[in-house]
């Protein structure tokens, strides 16, 4: 669960940033380590940990993973206008693209029995920032089996026994829940 917090804030910031278009630089470092990933209207174009570019987006997902491993990080964002050099990305995706699959392989690591416990016995719903946030996402289709079920609401506990959607679907409830996209129901209303 270590990497955890740290994918779920880079998630939240790559999510943003692609929302907003935004072009520019974002920084981050943690002891010692920077990392500088630029965008262009919200899609990635660069990346570079201690001076390593990425080449593909392959490699850029993997930078990017790694830095969700880092403990302590400081983000930075810098808008700006000026080309990525000559190292940009041949196919730039979304930034919402890399924080969404980083944060899958962050929650992919975590024990069930923590996933279970995170999640309770609560029912949960989509919420409006969930609904945005899957907006054009592919879905693996455990995914789109609990988002179709999270639009009315689901108990967490029955999940697991949610034809194709079990542990994998609970990950990705988990997932959510810690990027504002679902929550708990309270007292019956949402």
């Amino acid at each position: 669960m270590r990497a955890v917090p740290s994918a779920t804030t880079v998630c939240r910031v790559l999510v943003g940033l692609d929302r907003t278009d935004a072009s520019g630089r974002l920084h981050v470092a943690a002891r010692g380590r920077r990392a500088t990933m630029s965008l262009d209207a919200g899609k990635l174009i660069r990346a570079s940990i201690d001076r390593r570019v990425a080449t593909s987006n392959r490699q850029a997902l993997e930078q990017v993973v790694e830095i969700c491993g880092w403990d302590g990080i400081v983000l930075c964002f810098s808008p700006t206008t000026s080309p990525p050099g000559r190292w940009a990305l041949p196919e730039p995706l979304a930034a919402k693209t890399f924080g969404l699959s980083a944060m899958r392989l962050a929650v992919k690591a975590v024990a069930a029995a923590s996933v279970r416990a995170q999640l309770g016995v609560e029912e949960y719903r989509l919420s409006e920032a969930g609904e945005a946030l899957m907006s054009g996402v592919e879905l693996r289709p455990e995914e789109a089996a609990v988002l179709l079920r999270l639009r009315s609401g689901v108990p967490a506990d029955e999940l697991l026994a949610l034809s194709g959607a079990g542990l994998a679907g609970c990950r990705f409830l988990w997932m959510l829940k810690l990027l504002g996209g679902a929550a708990p129901t309270a007292s019956g209303s949402y």
